[in-house]
C-alpha cells in the first residue's frame, strides 16, 4: 500500500521592500551629515574603495561620492580593493573592474589598480594588517561596501566594511591570511585587523550599503571611524531582517 501526498498548501510571502529611490540624493545625504565636507579639503586626495562584488547601484553610488569629493575641492580616485580577486593582479582587476562598468570613464574618476603588499602592524592576536600601497598614496579613505550576510561564517561582523578593510584593502596577502583560518577565527580576526587598518591608515568615513529581499538598495548609511564597531553589527542585523527565507522554522525534507 502506497503512502499518498502530503496536503500541500500554496504559500504568498510579502517581503520588506524598502527601497533608496534617490542614490544621489541618500549619499549627498550622508556625506553631509557626517561633516566630510570639512574633512575633505580642496587638493586633498581621496581613495574610494571599490571591490569586485556585482552590487546592484554601485556605480551610481561610486560617481555620486566622486561629484560630492570634487564639489569640496578634493580629487578623487577609485582603489580597487579585492583581495585576490582578479587573480591577485593589477590586470586582472582592472579587468574586473571594467567588467562591472567601472573604468574612468564611466565614474569620472581615476581608477587605481595595485597587487602591492604592506604589512602596517600586528595585531594583539598575532594577525598582520596588511595594506596595498595604493591605499598609502592618497590623503584619506572613504570605504565602500555592502554589508550582508556571509554564507562561510557567521559573527557579529560578516561581509562589510570591516572585510572591505581586512580583505579588500588587504590585498592578495591579506586575503590569503584571512582564507588560511578557520570560520569559527573569522569575525573576530575581521575586527582585529580592521581596527589597526583604521589606526594605520587615514580613514575618513565608510559608506555601508544595505539591499532588501529583491538585492535592491534598501539603505545607505555613513559611518565614522569611531562608529564602525558599534555600526556594522546594527547593519548587519537589518541585513539579515530583509533577506528572503523560507517561512518555517524547522523543515523536514
Amino acid at each position: 500500500m502506497g503512502m499518498g501526498m502530503p496536503r500541500v498548501v500554496r504559500v504568498r510571502q510579502n517581503f520588506n521592500s524598502a527601497k533608496v529611490t534617490d542614490i544621489e540624493r541618500a549619499v549627498r545625504d550622508e556625506f553631509s551629515r557626517l561633516g566630510l565636507r570639512d574633512a575633505v579639503r580642496v587638493g586633498r586626495r581621496v581613495g574610494i574603495t571599490v571591490g569586485s562584488r556585482g552590487i546592484n547601484g554601485i556605480t551610481e553610488i561610486l560617481r555620486a561620492l566622486v561629484s560630492e569629493v570634487r564639489s569640496c575641492g578634493g580629487a578623487p580616485v577609485l582603489l580597487a580593493a579585492m583581495g585576490s580577486h582578479g587573480g591577485g593582479t593589477a590586470d586582472g582587476q582592472g579587468g574586473v573592474l571594467r567588467s562591472l562598468g567601472i573604468d574612468e570613464g564611466s565614474m569620472g574618476a581615476p581608477v587605481v589598480t595595485c597587487a602591492e603588499c604592506v604589512r602596517i602592524g600586528v595585531t594583539r592576536g598575532g594577525y598582520a594588517a596588511y595594506v596595498l600601497s595604493s591605499a598609502l598614496s592618497v590623503d584619506s579613505i572613504l570605504v565602500v561596501n555592502r554589508v550582508k550576510v556571509h554564507t562561510a561564517f557567521h559573527g557579529t561582523v560578516e561581509s562589510g566594511l570591516y572585510k572591505m578593510l581586512a580583505v579588500g584593502l588587504g590585498g592578495p596577502m591579506g586575503a590569503s591570511q584571512f582564507h588560511a583560518r578557520g570560520a569559527s577565527e573569522l569575525p573576530g580576526m575581521l575586527l582585529e585587523i580592521g581596527e589597526a587598518i583604521l589606526a594605520g591608515l587615514p580613514v575618513a568615513a565608510g559608506f555601508a550599503i544595505v539591499e532588501n529581499a529583491r538585492e535592491e538598495t534598501a539603505a545607505i548609511r555613513g559611518v565614522l571611524p569611531r562608529d564602525f564597531r558599534r555600526e556594522e553589527p546594527e547593519l548587519l542585523e537589518l541585513a539579515r531582517s530583509l533577506m528572503p527565507s523560507l517561512p518555517v522554522n524547522g523543515l523536514d525534507v
